[in-house]
């Protein structure tokens, strides 16, 4: 049994939490927040609810350490779970830049724990079937793909912090990210990139 200890008990830690629930092979030993009253509405019984990400670091009996904080503080955390020899899934986009991302993967290769990041569109059905079509030829060879992301700004982020491009990285970063790494993941590698941008 994988004993977690999850680190941000927003909307995203909401949705891990609802996951861990129905796993049995992990178990959802602790929840960490800043605003401890947000970690209290999700701990079930027998969770543990600290305020500090190091006391998850500290506690021998936790093996994966699941980052759901805003993006600009996922570097923080996830060196810090490596360097405490805790293994890592950090929910999307891993960092605000490459070079960031980088060393991230570096200390956790060094460290010998496995780092996981939230990409999850792969693993959807709609996704998987176009993966499926595609390479077993069905539609031909595709020349054009185009993807679109609708919706509502994002205004239920803790301190609005998904409105501020330096904690976020903006829709690009944050959203579309998960079209970016379908289309890697189902057409290999980019060749040519073309961007427009307006706010």
């Amino acid at each position: 049994m994988i004993k977690v200890g999850l680190i941000g008990a927003g909307t995203m830690g909401r949705v891990h939490a609802a996951a861990y629930g129905r796993l049995q092979t992990a178990h959802l030993a602790t929840i960490c927040d800043h605003y401890v009253e947000k970690a209290h509405r999700l701990a079930g019984a027998g969770v543990n609810v600290v305020r500090n990400y190091r006391e998850v670091l500290e506690d021998p009996d936790i093996d994966l350490v699941d980052v759901c904080l805003p993006t600009h503080l996922h570097k923080e955390v996830v060196t810090a779970a490596a360097a405490a020899g805790k293994h890592v899934f950090c929910e999307k986009p891993i960092a605000l830049s490459v070079e960031d991302a980088q060393e991230m993967v570096q200390v956790c290769q060094q460290a010998g724990v496995k780092l996981g990041v939230g990409h999850v569109v792969r693993f959807f059905p709609d996704y998987l079937k176009a993966k499926d079509l595609v390479e077993g030829g069905r539609i031909g060879d595709p020349k054009v793909v185009r993807t679109s992301r609708g919706g509502s700004f994002p205004r239920w982020s803790q301190d609005n912090w998904f409105a501020d491009y330096s904690k976020s990285g903006g829709p690009i970063v944050d959203l579309i990210i998960h079209d970016i790494d379908w289309l890697l993941w189902m057409f290999g590698p980019v060749k040519r990139v073309f961007a427009k941008s307006a706010r």
